[in-house]
């Protein structure tokens, strides 16, 4: 792909999520990702995408295309997800693993 054209898709998706668009970022980043595969940043902001669409399934799984970055950012979206999943044991394991501290917010 045209690192012009992914550029600028990425700046459009980046404007929907800005403006509470999050489905129409979706769709882009989605295509994105079928045409930059490696793109770790795709695959970041289409982690994000899913979450605050509350898609914590579809999260998780651009999640395991940026295990091997092992970025503070990612591994909260990981967190997140898993806590909108239910999967609150498995949260707090990885909150432990950061370092942080789980608060009775929920």
């Amino acid at each position: 792909m045209d690192p012009q054209a992914r550029d600028y898709l990425c700046l459009q998706a980046w404007i929907h999520l800005r403006y509470q668009r999050v489905v129409d970022a979706i769709v882009i980043l989605e295509g994105l990702a079928v045409l930059t595969p490696g793109d770790a940043w795709v695959h970041r902001t289409l982690s994000y995408a899913y979450l605050r669409n509350e898609d914590f399934q579809l999260c998780l799984e651009q999640q395991n295309h940026l295990l091997a970055q092992k970025s503070s950012t990612d591994r909260l979206f990981r967190v997140r997800a898993l806590w909108g999943l239910g999967q609150k044991d498995e949260a707090r394991r990885l909150i432990k693993e950061l370092g942080g501290r789980l608060t009775k917010s929920q």
